[in-house]
């Protein structure tokens, strides 16, 4: 790996674990590795297995991790960055909250075109 992708790799791991709160001991815990192996993997000497592992825990996309892409998932069915997040969040939801929400975007899109009973 050149050095450039080690460095994005560094910050990007260093980054993702601190907005956790998670210290290198709790992936040691979380990926059943030693303090050495979690240390190399963050300066950028891993395997592919290892960054596997990291784009999984992390919920993010290996092209992030090495600096392919800015945008954390990997958008397969080309929409816009706030379509996506918004679809991200709305998976979150319970299948109530998924239909009352459904209601509402139905409701306002014939408000919006005047069809409303």
């Amino acid at each position: 790996m050149e050095s450039s992708t080690k460095f994005i790799l560094h910050e990007r791991l260093v980054q993702l674990r601190t907005e956790r709160g998670w210290s290198q001991y709790d992936l040691e815990e979380k990926l059943y590795l030693t303090q050495k192996a979690i240390s190399n993997i963050e300066k950028g000497n891993c395997t592919l297995s290892n960054l596997i592992q990291l784009a999984d825990l992390y919920d993010v996309s290996l092209d992030y991790l090495i600096g392919r892409s800015s945008e954390r998932k990997y958008n397969t069915l080309g929409m816009d960055a706030l379509v996506f997040d918004i679809i991200e969040q709305v998976n979150r939801f319970s299948t109530t909250e998924k239909e009352i929400l459904l209601q509402h975007l139905k409701l306002a899109n014939e408000l919006k075109s005047g069809i409303a009973t």
